[in-house]
């Protein structure tokens, strides 16, 4: 038996992307991307559908975004659990 080749290639699995933060503005976005991605968490921000307008630009809300199976690890980084003396530490 022979087997014919149909011309479709394997896919790699779909990764869930969930949101882990709100931010006002890009550079906010851009910051929290940073350090999610010096801990080795791949992570991109995106507008928030509310204030897709392109002639803001970078102004305006924007969600960071983590693979749901990386979304813990991003959150303790993120916010940071405060001490006994309010301090995040």
């Amino acid at each position: 038996m022979r087997l014919r080749w149909r011309g479709r290639t394997p896919r790699a699995p779909q990764v869930e992307w969930i949101p882990v933060a709100w931010t006002r503005n890009q550079p906010e976005a851009d910051m929290l991307v940073d350090i999610l991605r010096q801990s080795q968490i791949p992570s991109y921000a995106r507008r928030h559908g509310s204030a897709d307008v392109p002639e803001m630009m970078a102004a305006g809300p924007h969600v960071v975004m983590v693979p749901a199976g990386l979304a813990l690890e991003a959150h303790a980084l993120i916010d940071p659990v405060p001490d006994e003396d309010g301090s995040a530490g």
